[in-house]
């Protein structure tokens, strides 16, 4: 899972959900996606956190956002956009 969440690969993502019948650790991988900048990745396991009532730690993520690169990326606009709707 973490490989299809680096590769920003949505497809991949629900491939192995559907081909496992795992309870997969949504915290784990956002986080990942925030790391690695991969919006599509944040977008699809925040929805899939929202379906199972996950509440989602936007501070928490900015800062591992920010911990690879220092610059403005569309994941760091992205969680400033949800930390204004807070």
């Amino acid at each position: 899972m973490a490989e299809a969440v680096y590769d920003g690969s949505v497809g991949y993502i629900e491939r192995i959900i559907s081909k496992t019948r795992i309870q997969w650790d949504w915290k784990r991988y956002i986080r990942h996606a925030a790391y690695w900048n991969q919006l599509e990745s944040l977008k699809y396991i925040e929805e899939k956190m929202n379906e199972q009532d996950e509440s989602i730690d936007w501070k928490k993520l900015m800062e591992v956002s920010k911990e690879k690169t220092q610059k403005e990326t569309s994941v760091t606009v992205y969680i400033q956009i949800k930390l204004e709707e807070l």
